[in-house]
């Protein structure tokens, strides 16, 4: 990604600020109707965006939030590593192309507990920028890719090359519609200046700030970005000393956008192709439910093992969607003896299970480790569901939770047989 907004970021802050405050905006609901509709698209002609009912989160203490670009490559278990050692959370702004390549690194990412974004699939100015069906359809298959390997659409967005002469209001109101949160930033390290940065001068570039209460760096784990893995260990102590908090990014961070540039490519948006789009954008949540389902076996089998003991749970109501198997949560608890309670005020479900305290909010689609020597870090994911009155969760994140992992899975005419280990088994 090109670093020009390193030198630009302490002139843009102000205005950024100023600007949301006016013109922030979020989902207003369904799309605007005829005339409602037509004056929206008014509006946006004049690059003016709808005033926003949302509200974020404040953090009680100074925060920084470490987002990587472009990955995941082979330095992302690299910076992986030096998180886990210094116990902070990040957020990783992925591209397509790379997270087909390395499924590994987004599994490692969403299983310890950090963000996922979405970045377009191959960062190409030329074709994201020429039109918003190009950038959507780039969004729209990375998001499949994601699901894919790690059953998470994440809904975090960050613009190749940031929004600033790249995003014009229609951009931004499409994808607040389609409930995507854009992300730019405020400190940048300029790791992708020109190739090669040296370490030094990433933090010497990230020391400059500026330092409001909450702060956005910019960095990279793409293929050639060595020195920003270097950097890192400088980076997270240099903000420990002025006493800042570390924590991923999630759609109830206020986010930092910057304003509408000068020089953004001319884009000829009729009205017919404003409505079509947000046609598009309305039925892109159903589709993307429905294309992917099959019709779900009558009977299914879980068979669990831990080379002492063998237990077999049938399950005849067990749902198939987007080809992942949804099974309730209760059922899996009782069978392999967790302990399990659910809060109907808050609608949120406990599971102890070994050494870990599970909480789960199946209406925000999250998940938190409540185990006491872990911070609380929440993981948002398409993995659960509330229906009819139950918790079901993909087979997937079964495994997680319940320290296990699947060996085999066996489907022929209406009944599946699905085989999980304990994971301190012993192997055959």
């Amino acid at each position: 990604m090109n670093g020009h907004f390193r030198k630009t970021s302490k002139l843009l802050c102000g205005a950024m600020l100023s600007f949301w405050l006016i013109f922030g905006f979020a989902a207003v609901g369904a799309a605007a109707n005829g005339a409602g509709q037509n004056a929206v698209y008014l509006e946006l002609k004049q690059e003016k965006l709808p005033p926003s009912p949302k509200t974020f989160a404040h953090p009680e203490q100074p925060t920084v939030y470490l987002t990587f670009d472009d990955g995941p490559s082979a330095l992302t278990p690299e910076v992986l590593d030096i998180l886990k050692e210094e116990k902070i959370k990040a957020t990783f702004f992925v591209l397509g192309n790379n997270a087909q390549s390395h499924p590994d690194a987004i599994r490692r990412i969403v299983r310890e507990g950090h963000a996922l974004g979405n970045h377009t699939f191959n960062h190409q100015y030329a074709e994201i920028y020429r039109d918003f069906a190009d950038f959507w359809e780039q969004i729209q298959r990375t998001e499949a890719i994601i699901a894919r390997v790690a059953d998470v659409r994440p809904k975090l967005l960050r613009a190749p090359g940031g929004t600033y002469n790249h995003f014009d209001a229609f951009y931004f109101y499409y994808l607040d519609q389609a409930g995507y949160e854009v992300y730019d930033w405020n400190i940048d390290s300029g790791d992708s200046q020109r190739k090669g940065v040296p370490a030094a001068e990433i933090v010497a570039n990230v020391k400059k700030g500026p330092f409001p209460k909450e702060v956005h760096v910019l960095l990279h784990d793409g293929a050639g970005h060595a020195e920003s893995v270097k950097a890192l260990p400088d980076i997270i102590r240099f903000f420990k000393e002025k006493g800042y908090h570390f924590a991923a990014l999630n759609e109830k961070v206020r986010p930092v956008h910057f304003p509408l540039g000068p020089k953004i490519p001319p884009r000829n948006v009729t009205a017919a192709d404003f409505r079509n789009m947000l046609a598009a954008i309305a039925d892109h949540e159903s589709k993307s439910e429905s294309k992917s389902e099959s019709k779900s076996p009558t009977c299914l089998n879980l068979v669990w093992h831990d080379g002492a003991q063998r237990k077999t749970l049938n399950l005849r109501q067990a749902a198939l969607q987007n080809g992942h198997f949804y099974v309730p949560l209760k059922d899996l608890s009782d069978w392999l003896d967790g302990d399990i309670g659910w809060n109907q005020f808050s609608k949120t479900a406990t599971l102890i299970y070994g050494r870990h305290h599970w909480q789960l909010r199946p209406l925000d689609g999250e998940f938190f480790d409540k185990t006491a020597e872990m911070p609380e870090i929440a993981v948002r994911t398409g993995a659960i569901k509330l229906e009819a009155g139950r918790v079901r969760i993909s087979l997937r994140l079964a495994a997680q939770l319940f320290d296990c992992e699947i060996v085999s899975v066996k489907i022929s005419r209406g009944t599946g047989m699905i085989e999980l280990r304990d994971k301190s088994a012993p192997r055959q």
